[in-house]
């Protein structure tokens, strides 16, 4: 089963100089087996990044994933795949 969640969106920050950054749209797919926390972009739009999240997913269900959610996040991501153990 795969559950899609509506977006969270921060939208910018202010950088150290107080310019407005535009923060990139990502798509934050979470797994529970294995578990696991992973972030496929950026996008330049939402759409664009809700769009692509079939093909991340038809991926992950391949590899046998399960309990897998995806949210459309405007963020940075620190890292691109964390294990949730």
């Amino acid at each position: 089963m795969v559950k899609l969640f509506s977006c969270k969106q921060i939208s910018s920050i202010q950088n150290s100089s107080s310019e407005i950054v535009r923060l990139p749209w990502w798509l934050e797919i979470k797994t529970v087996i294995p578990p696991c926390t992973y972030y496929f972009g950026p996008f330049s739009i939402e759409k664009e990044a809700r769009f692509s999240q079939y093909k991340y997913v038809e991926d992950l269900l391949k590899k046998k994933a399960h309990g897998i959610t995806v949210e459309v996040k405007q963020l940075q991501p620190k890292e691109l795949m964390i294990y949730d153990l």
